[in-house]
């Protein structure tokens, strides 16, 4: 009882927050990953084993999976719900456990101040808002650096939230081998052991996944690449950021992108003064995302598509890093030192200030989009609803599509398996159906089509509303 008194209001504040993305952004569907993870959840409360080689398929994360077949309990629409309000509440998590790693590190300023920081990145904002699992395996990470900070070397209980978030990212692996390292040569051997057995849980359990599903314990290793880029707003394009080459660019400019050039200066600032005057309680922010810059260096070397939300954990140690300059010199004793680093914190604060007002139109201009991309969804949900575009889709052999972005989208609600749906127009089938968009919106979300906004001879129309056309070729008589 004691201890749910004292996590009550941590819950609590993660829940406020998420009612304030979800005020914010409005109502926005998961994305591209989450709705494959909901067709294989599907699969699995049928008991099939999960199509991992479908058509344009992500990597399977084992943890997500799992998640939407749980979800799938409660229908397709509460399954989409619990998916949908899974980011913002994973947001929520995250600003609550920076704020507590900061109160636990430095006191309650520099937790509120990187929290606060968090919350008003633009690109976090929008993973958090569609859903990526980057977010909520980074709210693991910190809080099991939260345990970490409360009770130096504490064990197990940091491990378990590592090998949580691991079954998210792969990424979170090398922290728990590092953490193992660090914690095993004080303990005894039985103790190492059991901490081995924890450690090595995730990635054993995702080749046991990969295993039972397809046969491939490595299949995660076999593809790395990212075949459908789904990255929030204004992240550089993913297709050309590939192998070792790629990384001081990717590094500068994820960084840049996310945190913006003020708190980025306040960041390296925030690892100097912390270095020079609070080396003790530094180290564990800095190490978190060192080796958080490692794996993604790893990942990248591996011929894997590197994206900047594999930076998530590197980059909310950053806003905590930014906070320990702004307001950090608050936990320290009145000497020579606070007073100069209070004099850095103030003309921090006062940089920070001075940028607000672009980052909030950054914010705005985010939201605008979201609300957009809402608007081709929200189309083409009620596009399939209707009675005589579900019959156009049921009839035919196979789907057609601008792009592959809405197929697991139209697969969930259809019912139909991946693999009725393609892009290749040159497919004789028949009969068969086109999906084109009407709007810039559309045309947005589903990205430019290579066969053009419309199809061959042979489709006519069949079905529109706002946002959409539905065509239809029929077998000829």
């Amino acid at each position: 009882m004691a201890r749910l008194k004292s996590t009550a209001p941590d819950v609590a504040a993660a829940v406020l927050v998420a009612i304030a993305v979800l005020i914010v952004v409005g109502h926005v569907f998961p994305y591209f990953d989450y709705f494959y993870a909901l067709i294989w959840g599907q699969d699995l409360i049928r008991g099939r084993a999960p199509d991992y080689a479908a058509p344009f398929a992500p990597a399977a994360h084992p943890l997500v999976n799992a998640v939407a077949a749980a979800a799938g309990a409660l229908g397709r629409a509460g399954a989409v719900e619990v998916m949908r309000l899974s980011g913002p509440l994973a947001l929520g998590a995250l600003c609550v456990g920076l704020f507590r790693l900061g109160q636990a590190l430095f006191g309650w300023p520099v937790g509120l101040l990187a929290a606060a920081l968090t919350a008003t990145r633009e690109p976090m904002l929008v993973a958090a808002a569609r859903g990526y699992l980057d977010v909520p395996s980074t709210a693991l990470i910190v809080w099991a650096a939260v345990l970490e900070a409360r009770r130096p070397r504490r064990g197990i209980p940091v491990l378990v939230l590592l090998v949580f978030a691991g079954l998210m990212r792969p990424e979170a692996w090398l922290l728990a081998a590092a953490y193992f390292l660090w914690v095993a040569p004080s303990r005894g051997w039985p103790d190492r052991l059991r901490l081995a057995a924890v450690t090595a849980a995730g990635p054993v359990l995702w080749l046991l996944s990969d295993l039972l599903v397809t046969g491939d314990p490595f299949l995660r290793f076999h593809i790395l690449q990212v075949t459908v880029p789904e990255t929030p707003l204004n992240y550089p394009s993913p297709t050309t950021r590939t192998g070792l080459l790629a990384v001081p660019d990717a590094l500068a400019t994820d960084f840049g992108n996310y945190l913006r050039p003020v708190p980025l200066a306040l960041a390296v600032g925030g690892v100097v003064v912390g270095l020079v005057w609070a080396r003790r309680r530094i180290l564990l922010p800095v190490a978190v995302a060192a080796l958080n810059v490692t794996a993604f260096v790893i990942l990248a070397v591996n011929g894997a598509v590197i994206e900047q939300r594999y930076l998530f954990p590197a980059l909310a140690m950053s806003a905590l890093l930014a906070a320990v300059l702004a307001v950090g010199w608050l936990s320290v004793p009145p000497a020579a030192r606070r007073r100069v680093w209070s004099v850095a914190g103030i003309c921090a604060l006062a940089a920070l200030l001075a940028f607000l007002v672009p980052d909030v139109r950054r914010l705005d201009d985010a939201r605008s989009t979201l609300v957009a991309r809402n608007e081709a969804e929200s189309d083409l949900h009620r596009l399939i609803q209707r009675p005589a575009a579900a019959r156009v889709i049921e009839r035919s052999r196979l789907v057609n599509l601008p792009t592959p972005s809405p197929l697991p989208f139209l697969s969930f609600w259809t019912g139909k398996p991946p693999t009725a749906f393609s892009i290749d127009l040159a497919n004789p089938a028949t009969p068969s159906s086109f999906l084109a968009p009407r709007t810039a919106a559309a045309t947005m979300w589903s990205g430019p089509s290579p066969s053009g906004p419309t199809p061959p001879p042979g489709y006519t129309r069949a079905v529109v509303n706002r946002s959409w056309i539905l065509y239809e070729k029929l077998a000829p008589p």
